[in-house]
């Protein structure tokens, strides 16, 4: 009787795993706020209880230092974070459990969100150059280039991933068949 088996997770397996785990608490701690306090100028610990103060104060500095678009509020902007919760986060849950479970459908979905990812990803980067433009020019270079290398994880990573699951090599080969005795 022959036994097939899916091999051993592999390290391009955890890297996926490690990768949607922090992007899904980035999302749900540090993106939400976007949706949760209305205004950077006049925040209230008070009146917002989720997320976190601390997270809060985190993205607003950020905001005011490197991230205009954050501070803006944009539609555009808020649609997207509006993704991240409802697409993204349960997407990584789902993601990391297939995974775990050597499920091969969940190949076809990555290429997906993942494609999606680099599309949200580079649009804030895009307005932001645009919106950072005004500034003098030692100061522009210095907030692009400090912009581009913090985004720079969201779109170097899913590429890389892309770029791994390109092939139709399944995302969990099976080991060589065993002999077993029955």
């Amino acid at each position: 009787k022959q036994q097939k088996m899916k091999q051993a997770l592999t390290g391009f397996h955890y890297f996926l795993i490690v990768w949607f785990l922090s992007a899904a608490v980035i999302g749900v701690l540090i993106d939400i706020e976007q949706i949760c306090v209305e205004s950077v100028v006049g925040y209230d610990p008070l009146v917002t209880t989720w997320p976190p103060e601390y997270f809060v104060r985190a993205a607003h500095w950020w905001g005011n230092t490197y991230d205009p678009a954050l501070v803006e509020r944009a539609f555009y902007y808020k649609y997207l974070v509006w993704i991240d919760l409802f697409y993204y986060v349960p997407f990584y849950l789902i993601g990391t459990w297939a995974i775990l479970n050597k499920k091969e459908w969940i190949k076809t979905q990555i290429v997906i969100q993942q494609t999606a990812l680099v599309t949200g990803t580079t649009t804030i980067m895009y307005a932001n150059i645009l919106m950072m433009k005004g500034e003098p020019t030692k100061y522009f270079l210095i907030h692009m280039l400090t912009n581009v290398a913090a985004y720079a994880a969201y779109v170097i990573f899913p590429l890389y991933i892309l770029y791994r699951l390109s092939s139709t090599a399944p995302l969990f080969p099976e080991k060589p068949a065993t002999k077993t005795n029955t």
